[in-house]
């Protein structure tokens, strides 16, 4: 499982780092990638290999950050998931998005079209919290991440 993000103040990497701990408390492994500091062909080369991911982004205006917007781009033309095709590829792959906003939402949302139109299965609704996230919406990631642990799991035995 990987989770990838971007972050403009810290918010969104606070939500990921939520996530991933859910990841690992279910007993999964997870990575964590911050896209500016790696690079999409780091994250492309994992996300190939994941059976889920979860990918956050603040919102800026109405769009996620550019980073996130040309990862999904990326991974778009890589083709990991072929959708009805049940081969080593397309099998068991889930995704989740998240992020934080201020004035105005709509980056978080966009991701998780754009998972869909991949062909992920949308595992979990998107978190979204207003500016910082309290312990609550954390909780929400959380718990989150094990659910799509759980989900990948049980999509990889389908």
């Amino acid at each position: 499982m990987v989770v990838l993000y971007d972050s403009m103040w810290g918010s969104t990497e606070k939500m990921a780092r939520a996530i991933l701990d859910g990841v690992v408390s279910s007993g999964a492994s997870g990575r964590l990638i911050h896209l500016r500091s790696s690079g999409l062909t780091e994250a492309a080369a994992e996300i190939l290999e994941a059976a889920a991911m979860a990918v956050g982004t603040p919102t800026l205006h109405n769009r996620p950050l550019p980073e996130v917007a040309a990862l999904l781009s990326y991974v778009e033309g890589l083709c990991p998931v072929a959708p009805g095709k049940n081969d080593s590829r397309g099998k068991g792959r889930t995704a989740m998005a998240f992020g934080s906003h201020g004035w105005s939402g709509g980056g978080a949302k966009i991701a998780e079209q754009a998972l869909g139109q991949i062909g992920y299965r949308i595992a979990e609704p998107i978190i979204c919290c207003l500016y910082r996230p309290d312990q609550s919406t954390l909780e929400k990631c959380r718990q989150a991440g094990a659910e799509l642990a759980k989900r990948a799991r049980e999509l990889a035995n389908e």
